[in-house]
């Protein structure tokens, strides 16, 4: 078989793509390996919490106390990004409970019958500072006629009257 210029140029471009693609493809292939060895054996629930922590172990928590008609308001210390974030996943999570998100303790919404309250992951709130308007006797305050449903690790909720 006889090659011409073309061909040999085509070939040395395909050469050169695979030496020059073969790291990114290795590395790419470590990070498979490593996510498939951390989701072997898990089932889906636990996956999500590995991958959208804290989320999806506080909407559980929510989910467990909220009943599926009802309506929550999440009171989250977490910074800016985290809030909208936040109020995204809940509304998927939570489904079909109504879910509003604030980062300030004095925010209320007429007709929820719960409050969530949460503090975002220090490894979270280091990335992204707190920037909304906490302040603990206010909540302490806030909360006190409150009827306490549940307390996880990361969530109190309580019913409003």
């Amino acid at each position: 078989m006889k090659f011409n210029s073309p061909q040999l140029a085509l070939g040395a471009l395909l050469i050169a793509w695979l030496v020059l693609a073969a790291p990114p493809l290795r590395t790419q292939i470590d990070k498979t390996l490593r996510t498939r060895a951390l989701f072997e054996g898990r089932d889906a629930d636990q996956r999500t919490a590995l991958v959208d922590n804290p989320g999806f172990r506080v909407a559980q928590e929510i989910g467990i106390a909220v009943p599926p008609s009802g309506c929550v308001v999440v009171l989250a210390y977490a910074g800016p990004a985290a809030i909208d974030y936040y109020q995204s996943r809940f509304a998927y999570f939570l489904y079909p409970r109504k879910v509003m998100v604030f980062d300030a303790v004095d925010r209320t919404q007429d007709g929820c019958g719960y409050l969530a309250v949460f503090r975002d992951t220090a490894q979270n709130l280091v990335n992204e500072p707190f920037a909304g308007r906490w302040n603990q006797a206010d909540l302490a305050q806030r909360l006190s006629g409150l009827e306490p449903v549940r307390s996880g690790e990361l969530t109190r909720i309580y019913r409003v009257p």
